[in-house]
């Protein structure tokens, strides 16, 4: 009985490892959409205001 276990466990281990590593990759893909999604939205503010003060000190500068 222990080896038909061990046989049974043998056969299915190679699917079993393949879906933990697709579920892994899953997750993976799932933070670095999350972490590009706060990038750009950074980067949006960044150059948002970037351009508020750029045009503020030039406001200011031909008063």
């Amino acid at each position: 009985m222990k080896n038909a276990k061990k046989l049974a466990y043998s056969k299915w281990y190679p699917l079993k490892k393949l879906t933990k590593t697709l579920n892994n990759q899953r997750f993976i893909s799932e933070q670095l959409w999350k972490w590009e999604k706060i990038q750009s939205q950074a980067g949006f503010f960044l150059e948002y205001f970037t351009n508020k003060n750029l045009r503020l000190i030039s406001t200011l500068a031909t008063n």
